[in-house]
């Protein structure tokens, strides 16, 4: 996919997961995942990681609609997030 996008003349970006509410991953594949899309990105020019670690925590509980999942408010501060990175 992402050498589809570069032929393409446009750079892949790759977003990282944010914390659950609760702070337990849960899955440590996603852990995994996420160090490898860091390394990818690291490995090519047309490719950018955008980590989310820091947008959502146990210290946000107000910007989530459950244990995981972002509420409106939440998945704005995500976005806000990957446009500042992307600027």
């Amino acid at each position: 996919l992402i050498n589809r996008v570069s032929a393409e003349g446009a750079q892949a970006v790759l977003v990282g997961y944010y914390l659950p509410r609760d702070g337990d991953i849960g899955c440590p594949l996603i852990v995994e995942v996420m160090n490898r899309y860091r390394r990818l990105a690291e490995t090519r020019e047309d490719t950018v990681y955008v980590c989310t670690l820091e947008t959502l925590s146990a210290s946000t509980p107000e910007l989530y609609d459950d244990t995981e999942h972002p509420n409106v408010a939440g998945r704005e501060v995500v976005g806000r997030h990957i446009a500042d990175y992307l600027r």
